[in-house]
């Protein structure tokens, strides 16, 4: 049994071997298959040092308390969170019996995308559906149908608008699919601070290192111009392994520190659900808003003020634009 475990050690640690050497060789699906082994391993150690998301309120009480904000007294911003559209992990870990009864067929899938830079679940791309619901936002922009919305069009317009997003992919593309008429003629940025707040491996991001671009999903041929001219100029790479309650909150106010430091009135942020909630439940005085409690739906738009208050970060004015919270 010994013997045949150290032959089978020998036989993998070779594999390895050719393979690195072939990616060092410029062979690309070498480069893929190895960054595949390494996201897997990844994410099985992610799962047990991962420990952002969930602050209690007495944690997040303390930590404002105590926070010193940099940002200038009285300075306030229009902000827009959009939360991705769904993604293919969402449609697998998000729809009970059906979710468990599709999970091996997806298995499946991204078994046969070892060799390839794109994944399901990695970083997790979007959805059919989650593609619609980001070129929904697109279309009740343009349409225009409300004041709000109309608002937010001139805003878009607006070439001192800032548009920025998380270094996930699904949020990455939501943003892409919901501003692309506007994305002609400004940047979209990546930001760390904005990475969402899970254990999951859909939270590990692909581009791991300083001003890395990731790669733009194969489902997305729409897009990949757009990837290509992502402003990179402000990311500092996907967070560490190892990830306390404390880092997720100095993350959340590094965040708030950016929008309210910025030369620009309007920041729009392509973001995620327990980042958001997890934002108003600090900055939002009233609990018994539903932001308090509810996710930003897929494809949902929210507008709101952030303000520098008496040295403290203050969200006001909250208002649903595509979709809004769950319901």
């Amino acid at each position: 049994m010994g013997s045949y475990l150290t032959t089978e050690i020998y036989a993998f640690l070779t594999v390895i071997g050719v393979t690195y050497v072939a990616s060092i060789a410029g062979v690309g699906i070498a480069t893929n298959f190895l960054n595949k082994l390494y996201l897997m391993a990844y994410g099985i150690v992610n799962m047990f040092t991962e420990n952002s998301r969930g602050a209690s309120k007495k944690t997040r009480e303390s930590y404002k308390e105590k926070y010193r904000v940099r940002a200038e007294e009285g300075q306030s911003k229009t902000v827009y969170f959009v939360r991705h559209g769904q993604s293919e992990w969402n449609y697998i870990a998000n729809r009970g019996i059906k979710g468990f009864v599709m999970a091996p067929f997806y298995m499946i899938r991204e078994a046969l995308m070892m060799f390839s830079e794109d994944s399901l679940f990695f970083d997790s791309r979007l959805s059919s559906l989650g593609i619609q619901q980001g070129q929904t936002i697109n279309k009740q922009v343009q349409a225009k149908e409300n004041d709000v919305l109309k608002q937010f069009y001139e805003e878009l317009e607006d070439e001192d608008t800032l548009l920025v997003s998380s270094n996930l992919r699904r949020a990455i593309s939501t943003m892409c699919y919901g501003f692309a008429p506007f994305l002609k003629t400004k940047p979209l940025y990546l930001l760390s601070e904005l990475q969402e707040m899970t254990r999951n491996v859909d939270g590990i991001a692909m581009a791991q290192d300083r001003n890395s671009r990731p790669p733009c999903p194969q489902s997305e041929p729409d897009n990949q111009a757009l990837y290509k001219v992502l402003d990179l100029d402000e990311y500092a790479g996907g967070k560490g392994l190892w990830q306390t309650k404390s880092k997720g909150l100095r993350r959340l106010f590094g965040m708030s520190e950016f929008i309210c430091e910025r030369d620009e009135d309007v920041i729009v942020c392509g973001g995620h659900s327990i980042y958001f909630r997890t934002f108003f439940q600090i900055f939002y005085p009233d609990s018994s808003h539903p932001c308090h409690k509810k996710k930003i739906a897929n494809g949902g738009v929210v507008k709101f003020e952030l303000s520098v208050e008496k040295g403290k970060f203050v969200i006001k004015d909250i208002e649903e634009v595509v979709v809004g919270f769950d319901k």
